[in-house]
């Protein structure tokens, strides 16, 4: 992989990590109250369950790609005699 390629997927990576970390944030129970009126007063989609399983699902997935590009990015770590 290039190193823009690798650059390239570590952002969009980083991004969708904190995107799915943004949505568990947005649902979280503690502030639901607080979130709903929030949603409300600027026309957003009220916190709901759907919104929280796209953020179980996004922030793994983000942080599993920026843990690959991480993990490519050393080429010197496959090359250690054991």
């Amino acid at each position: 992989m290039t190193r823009g390629k690798c650059w390239l997927l570590g952002a969009v990576g980083t991004f969708v990590m904190l995107f799915g970390l943004s949505c568990l944030n947005y649902t979280k129970l503690g502030g639901v109250e607080h979130h709903t009126q929030v949603a409300r007063e600027h026309g957003w989609p009220p916190p709901s369950v759907g919104i929280a399983h796209c953020g179980m699902f996004l922030a793994p997935l983000g942080a599993a790609v920026v843990g690959f590009v991480i993990g490519r990015r050393n080429p010197r770590a496959q090359n250690v005699a054991t």
